[in-house]
């Protein structure tokens, strides 16, 4: 007998609906589920969830030098690297708020000096964190506002890592026809400009700065306070192009801002636009990671893998356990696992970091997890193949092995993070500097049929049926 189980696409901050057929544990087909908030569909990277699943070259037991091992043996060996030494814990962006919360539990309880980090290798995890220090006040934007947007202005490729988005900017295009302004502001053209009816190259920094230079002085009286703060270069905001912008921005019904998260400066130029254009203009980032928002909202992960990597270095460190993660494919990462002495990873496919460790711990996908992922509390779809387990679930597990069953984690320490002013100050004092400097792109990007860093999406029949080269 078929059941249908719901779920949802992490492979970009859209969070696209999707059902899936079943049956006795096995997935056999895949659909998107009618009337969800983005009309019922699912872009090429959506496509193959079904494939994630079933995939013959997933990872299935667990390995000790190559040669399969039980559980227990897996985990204990792991124990003892984790007892002997400081540790580090990286988990992958597409980790479940639970698994988060399990991690800090473990650091906390079980290692000695332990260090919890999050990788996302795209960066949305730093994007997202400036963005979250200049706190836009307008409402977030979504879905139906910018299907019923007069003015759109897409920053980077947004509908490369996010693709289903261009239906509801597309629907505004076409419904609204001439009194609808669709802009595009990227380094280049790309798919996203390619439907844009004004396209605005050169530097995204610059550009921006110039569109917030014209909206903040077009706002006059109404400006925010930070805006007299604000000292830009001569020339970038009084090109006609960018006036004209400015002013559709300030006076069409609806405006958004759509960008594609990847650059921290561009970003929060963004977030400053849409304040200083009025109350009604919304900010709608794509993000490739459908959970960092979540993750980073926890507070709980203290470490970034730039620290990782330096402790490491420093001989501060000398066990990683990394689950989901491939930090050894990360230049971030560079010079790290020379000075580890014991490796423990956990992914769902063989990958860079796999092939150079000393454990290898096979690990469930999103959908075969319970757990919160993209703000909904998710069920499995179906069980992980062979005996491979969720992050938590292993943590848990290795918690247990080593005698030191995990309490609940507290809740994230105070931070100290400055204040709003103080954050939007600090950027402001250093953005004619910032935007003389070439846009900070990470290394690994998600496109239209990758994830991430492409540990998982290389191994896909749709990326191979592209003809694309792997990372």
């Amino acid at each position: 007998m078929t059941a249908v189980k719901h779920s949802r696409c992490l492979f970009c901050s859209l969070g696209c609906e999707v059902a899936f057929e079943t049956q006795l544990e096995e997935a056999l087909a895949l659909e998107y589920t009618a009337g969800s908030a983005l009309g019922g569909k699912l872009c090429s990277k959506g496509n193959y969830l079904l494939e994630l699943i079933n995939h013959p070259q997933r990872l299935t037991v667990p390995r000790i030098a190559g040669n399969p091992v039980t559980w227990q043996k897996a985990l204990e060996k792991t124990g003892e690297a984790v007892s002997g030494a400081a540790a580090a814990v990286v988990l992958s962006g597409d980790a479940s708020v639970e698994d988060i919360r399990d991690a800090r539990a473990f650091v906390d309880q079980c290692v000695s000096g332990g260090v919890l980090a999050i990788h996302a290798a795209t960066d949305d995890n730093r994007v997202y964190r400036a963005l979250s220090e200049v706190r836009c006040p307008n409402p977030p934007g979504n879905t139906t506002d910018i299907a019923s947007s007069q003015c759109i202005v897409a920053v980077g490729d947004p509908f490369e890592v996010g693709p289903v988005i261009a239906r509801p900017v597309l629907d505004a295009k076409h419904r609204f026809g001439r009194d609808m302004v669709f802009a595009a502001i990227s380094e280049e053209p790309n798919r996203t400009s390619r439907f844009a009816a004004t396209h605005i190259g050169g530097s995204i920094r610059k550009t921006l700065a110039g569109l917030l230079g014209a909206v903040v002085a077009s706002a006059g009286n109404n400006a925010p306070s930070w805006a007299k703060s604000l000292k830009l270069p001569g020339g970038l905001s009084g090109e006609p192009g960018i006036q004209s912008l400015a002013a559709s921005l300030m006076s069409k019904p609806g405006a958004v801002l759509i960008p594609e998260a990847q650059d921290q400066v561009a970003a929060v130029l963004a977030s400053l636009i849409v304040e200083a254009a009025g109350p009604d203009v919304r900010l709608y980032p794509i993000f490739s990671y459908g959970n960092i928002a979540a993750i980073a909202d926890t507070g709980l992960a203290d470490a970034t893998v730039e620290d990782v990597s330096a402790a490491a270095v420093r001989g501060d460190l000398k066990t990683l356990i990394a689950l989901g993660a491939d930090v050894k494919r990360d230049p971030k990462c560079s010079g790290m696992f020379e000075h580890i002495d014991t490796v423990i990873a956990g992914a769902p496919f063989a990958n860079e970091t796999v092939r150079s460790a000393d454990v290898i711990l096979p690990t469930a996908v999103w959908l075969e997890c319970a757990g919160t992922y993209g703000g909904a509390k998710l069920e499995p779809v179906v069980s992980p193949p062979g005996s491979a387990q969720c992050y938590g679930d292993i943590l848990r597990k290795l918690a247990e092995t080593m005698g030191k069953p995990l309490k609940p984690a507290g809740e994230a320490k105070a931070s100290g993070k400055d204040s709003r002013e103080s954050a939007i100050k600090r950027f402001l004092d250093t953005l004619g500097e910032q935007i003389g400097k070439p846009q900070e792109l990470p290394r690994f990007r998600s496109t239209t049929t990758k994830f991430g860093d492409g540990a998982i999406t290389d191994m896909m029949s749709w990326f191979a049926s592209q003809e694309r080269e792997a990372w």
